[in-house]
């Protein structure tokens, strides 16, 4: 369903976005609302607790952290993210798992079609080859970033809790598409 800007009001000049009126109508039905009003209704900020788990998807396994920040932007269905987490402890997390890091702010669409990703990742106390990099993948329908190892000679493989070492400081920068 698409609305068209049938009227656009300036109040002044210069202009703040809470200045300018806009009549949207469309799909049945017709509002006024300032560009400000427009803006709020699409693009939202704000913050989560992101954790690391392993394959069983568990905050309580004895996890704890010097710092855990994740803040976000979301435009419309487009969820861009920044992350950073130091691990104190991995508690009892099973080192030949998956690593996964935990608790986005929204659930991913549920499309095949868009899998969302991690941009890029810093840190350092990773047990890791030289060469390698860390990445991950936000799979359809999900909350958590699937983390990844990429090597020249291997390809990519799942990054494993025992290649995060207690005391790791973890940066990551991603986006992806929601429903929500």
């Amino acid at each position: 369903m698409s609305k068209e800007i049938s009227e656009l009001t300036l109040k002044s000049s210069p202009v703040s976005t809470d200045e300018i009126e806009i009549q949207e109508t469309g799909g049945g039905s017709s509002r006024r609302t300032t560009l400000q009003g427009v803006i709020n209704a699409f693009i939202t900020h704000g913050t989560f607790t992101p954790t690391v788990q392993d394959t069983s998807k568990s905050d309580a396994e004895g996890q704890t952290y010097g710092n855990q920040v994740g803040v976000y932007t979301k435009i419309d269905d487009v969820v861009y993210f920044s992350i950073t987490i130091s691990v104190a402890s991995k508690g009892t997390l099973t080192a030949g798992n998956q690593a996964f890091i935990a608790n986005l702010p929204f659930t991913s669409r549920n499309s095949t079609e868009l899998y969302g990703g991690v941009l890029g990742v810093s840190g350092q106390g990773f047990s890791i080859s030289q060469y390698s990099n860390v990445t991950g993948e936000i799979a359809p329908n999900t909350d958590f970033i699937g983390m990844a190892l990429w090597d020249s000679t291997s390809g990519v493989s799942a990054l494993l809790v025992s290649e995060i070492a207690t005391g790791s400081n973890i940066v990551i920068n991603g986006m992806y598409f929601t429903d929500e």
